[in-house]
């Protein structure tokens, strides 16, 4: 524990004196501790840009394929006949289609029984089940009654079984067997000529198993379900009933969706250039410097992005009726900013749909190992950039190893601070304690001078 006399025979502010002498040795780690809050402001500024850049990465998977940026709505003129949906490979236009059959589900309802709790009722020995030509054998020991023997038959794949309890006054209790799956090929039968001793089961076919069947333009068309998917392509049909005539659906382009995809790439694009320029302001006479003044990382990856949306794609796109953003409405501004007039999107849309979709789908490119378009920004957003042996990955463990040294660096400083401030205190007290002795050695011999003369 160091003892502090402070200025007691000297008459110094020793306190200040050493508050002095630290706050001048202090200034290196200042200087570091500046150095690292301007690391830390590049850390969280480097992070917002990886983040926006993940975000527009994300709005581009939304028009980077034909089905993520086609958009199309699917109308009937009897939505209780029939339920449709388009999803992007589909093609605009009007079907009609009939609904002839509804798929069903094999039902097989054994004769009724007195009662559903007595042992054995069915029997003793095997009762082979089949189903989908799938033969199962269940085995009875004669323990088990109605309710244990429809336990055991819905434990089988591709059936479920109950207890029917039908209220009639004589042998109320059925036996009810179903398919799990509609289909014809989904059938039950039942052997039950390894049975004795009980009543063996004989089963009714209440429902037959059987496909579902649709015509389109006249040309009939199966299924094991009620559920056509791609019968057209892209578009998804559910027959609900029989339908006595042709119900027409009619399936357009949903400009609204493709619009609303297209304006979500367009904002986040301009966030990431919004987010760039707020963090690269300098003003040293107000004192403002960003978190991104002088990284040339970033100043790449703007100037590349606003490269893509001005550059003219090459390959299938050379020549076509579209060939760059700025034919669909896209356009940067002088802020480096896109703008998008939605009236030319859809002019354009109205114009030739396929070169449209193509400047935005196009697999062809300029570049060797790239892609075109919004493919091409999405390329090198996700490859160079975010992933994780991204450069902005590899910016940003440079930057937390860079912190790490700095707050090492700024502890050490703050040990050898510390060790100063001890010493001092340690020399002050030392020469106060001295000057002490002197003045009471002084005391003493002009006490002892005084005392000889007289």
């Amino acid at each position: 524990m160091t003892t502090t006399v402070d200025g007691i025979v000297s008459g110094l502010d020793t306190t200040a004196l050493i508050g002095s002498i630290l706050e001048v040795a202090a200034v290196p780690k200042e200087t570091l501790e500046e150095q690292l809050d301007a690391l830390d402001q590049t850390k969280e500024a480097t992070a917002g840009i990886e983040s926006r850049l993940s975000d527009l990465s994300d709005a581009i998977d939304a028009l980077d394929t034909l089905d993520e940026l086609n958009s199309f709505t699917a109308t009937t003129s009897d939505e209780g006949f029939i339920t449709v949906t388009a999803e992007g490979e589909a093609s605009p236009g009007s079907y009609d289609i009939e609904v002839v059959a509804l798929a069903a589900a094999e039902i097989e309802v054994s004769q009724g029984y007195a009662d559903q709790t007595t042992d054995g009722l069915l029997g003793t020995g095997d009762l082979v089940v089949t189903v989908a030509g799938t033969d199962t054998t269940v085995t009875l020991d004669g323990t088990e009654d109605l309710g244990e023997v429809a336990d055991l038959l819905d434990a089988l794949d591709g059936v479920s079984a109950f207890v029917l309890d039908t209220g009639e006054a004589t042998d109320p209790y059925r036996l009810v067997v179903q398919a799990s799956n509609t289909g014809a090929d989904n059938t039950i039968s039942f052997d039950t000529s390894g049975l004795g001793g009980g009543t063996p089961p004989t089963f009714t076919e209440q429902v037959a198993a059987a496909d579902a069947e649709i015509t389109v333009a006249g040309v009939s068309i199966f299924n094991d379900t009620s559920n056509f998917d791609e019968v057209l392509p892209g578009i998804s049909i559910v027959a609900n009933q029989v339908t006595s005539s042709a119900v027409t659906v009619n399936v357009e382009v949903d400009e609204t969706a493709m619009t609303e995809k297209v304006q979500a790439f367009v904002d986040a694009f301009n966030e990431v250039i919004s987010y760039y320029d707020s963090q690269t302001v300098f003003d040293q006479e107000l004192g403002l410097e960003g978190g991104l003044v002088g990284d040339s990382t970033t100043k790449g990856i703007i100037q590349r992005l606003q490269d893509f949306m001005t550059d003219t794609p090459q390959g299938e796109l050379d020549g076509a009726t579209f060939q760059i953003f700025a034919d669909l409405g896209i356009t940067m501004g002088q802020d480096g900013e896109l703008d998008f007039d939605t009236a030319v999107f859809s002019d354009a849309m109205n114009d030739d749909f396929e070169a449209m979709t193509k400047l935005f789908t196009s697999d062809d490119s300029p570049l060797s190992g790239t892609e075109d378009g919004v493919k091409g920004i999405k390329y090198f957003i996700d490859e160079y950039y975010i992933d994780d042996d991204g450069l902005l990955s590899e910016r940003s463990d440079t930057i937390e190893d860079e912190i790490s040294e700095m707050e090492d660096r700024i502890a050490d400083y703050e040990t050898r601070l510390e060790n100063l401030e001890s010493r001092l205190r340690d020399q002050f007290t030392a020469m106060e304690l001295a000057l002490a002795e002197m003045e009471s050695a002084a005391g003493y011999l002009s006490a002892l001078f005084t005392t000889s003369e007289s």
